[in-house]
């Protein structure tokens, strides 16, 4: 008998205890707060290693050490597809999602997605920003966290082997495309490509076994991906972003002081434009050193572009109907959306003083 009400109060102790090691926003003796971030992106990533510490750096300086940031880099706290839900459920304090996963919450976020509705991912951060400030029914679309700032991913672009250069819709009719997500497919299907779903990791080997002639893909990551080594022509179309949400979870953003959820409201601009220049900055840096050594470039003159908007109106229309579905005009949406975008082109965010090297234009 005795036994059993060991094991019992035994059980009860160590359910207890995992309970409270996994609670996600704890402090220490000196009432440092610790937040759980989880960042999907791996070490080595130019995000992870020169914005992202720099971020942290600064808050924890800001709120004179209050706070302390705990990164999980590469999925190893909470797998991508599932950051939101995690988040929400309070694996971590602060994550960020790609809004992609959840189309039907993020519709008007996912206006950025759209086919050439960014630049880069500068331009895009920048939109996006404004867009928070001048258009309330963004923000209303984050109701269950506490949204931060945003950014996006460099812009899709055709990437082929060599002896494979297209330049219009005809010459892309006879090719076979991969891309990482269903998106792109779409994006490449639309445009008379046969295009095929790779997993990221597998692009390179799709490419030199010759199940597909080229791919889609932004050009920050090509390096990384290995696919520098064999594709030397690039049809530079800047045919969509995928946006980035940097949130946190409402009952830890509850748990923090007034001025210490300040420091990370002061922060979330400039931090979202950081994460913007980087990932544009590293594309700059990848295209210049694949220009000097020899690939070719085609940007799509304006009639070219044109037919290809034409070709992805599908995409325009079921956007419009997600939109009237919550009783949004999409049309009049996208001009304001597209005023800011004019805006923004204009007006880019400049570099502060906190920011590393990744974040600079050198």
């Amino acid at each position: 008998m005795k036994t059993g009400k060991i094991l019992v109060i035994s059980l009860f102790v160590f359910t207890a205890l995992l309970t409270f090691m996994a609670l996600p926003i704890s402090s220490t003796a000196a009432d440092v707060i610790e937040i759980k971030a989880n960042a999907f992106h791996p070490i080595g990533h130019r995000l992870y290693d020169d914005a992202f510490p720099l971020y942290s750096e600064q808050i924890q300086k800001r709120t004179n050490g209050k706070v302390k940031f705990t990164w999980f880099p590469g999925h190893t706290l909470i797998p991508q597809a599932k950051t939101y839900d995690g988040l929400k459920s309070g694996i971590c304090d602060w994550a960020y999602i790609i809004t992609a996963h959840n189309p039907n919450e993020f519709v008007l976020t996912n206006a950025l997605n759209l086919p050439f509705a960014a630049r880069n991912s500068a331009h895009a951060a920048r939109i996006l920003w404004e867009m928070s400030k001048d258009i309330p029914e963004l923000k209303a679309e984050y109701k269950k966290v506490v949204p931060l700032f945003w950014y996006s991913t460099a812009p899709q672009h055709v990437h082929t082997k060599p002896g494979i250069e297209p330049k219009t819709l005809e010459d892309l009719a006879k090719l076979r495309i991969g891309g990482p997500g269903p998106i792109h497919v779409k994006f490449m299907s639309s445009l008379g490509a046969a295009g095929q779903q790779v997993a990221p990791g597998d692009l390179y080997t799709a490419l030199q076994r010759g199940m597909v002639d080229g791919v889609i893909f932004p050009e920050a990551p090509l390096r990384s991906q290995g696919l520098t080594e064999i594709t030397s022509y690039h049809l530079m179309l800047a045919i969509g972003v995928d946006v980035f949400a940097a949130v946190m979870n409402k009952n830890s953003w509850k748990k923090l002081p007034p001025d210490v959820q300040k420091v990370f409201l002061d922060m979330s601009e400039s931090m979202g434009a950081l994460c913007g220049a980087t990932i544009t900055n590293e594309s700059a840096w990848v295209i210049e050193e694949l220009k000097q050594r020899g690939d070719i470039f085609y940007y799509l003159p304006d009639d070219e572009r044109e037919r290809m908007i034409q070709k992805l109106q599908p995409f325009y229309d079921e956007w419009y109907k997600l939109m009237a579905e919550r009783g949004m005009d999409g049309k009049a949406m996208l001009k304001k959306i597209r005023e800011i975008a004019a805006w923004a082109l204009k007006n880019p965010y400049q570099p502060d003083d906190w920011w590393g090297r990744a974040g600079r234009k050198e």
